[in-house]
């Protein structure tokens, strides 16, 4: 994870993901993780980054998707 002082997308990327189902507490454990100063987390919750179809699976760029994230350190 970047440090949390850089203001630059570069080098940035997602470590991690949740993943889950309907009813099945995803809702919870986003609210709570989203707490945590030094997590980078989406502007809503659900981002469908990969039910896109569209996307170039092959090589794919992230950007769109990095854009959506609020990463620790920047201006909310």
């Amino acid at each position: 994870m970047a440090p949390a002082h850089a203001q630059s997308d570069a080098g940035r990327g997602v470590g991690f993901l949740i993943a889950g189902v309907m009813k099945a507490g995803t809702t919870s454990l986003f609210a709570l993780i989203s707490k945590h100063p030094q997590v980078a987390h989406p502007r809503k919750k659900e981002l469908q980054c990969f039910t896109d179809d569209k996307r170039d699976w092959v090589n794919p760029s992230y950007v769109g998707y990095h854009r959506k994230i609020r990463w620790p350190g920047r201006l909310r």
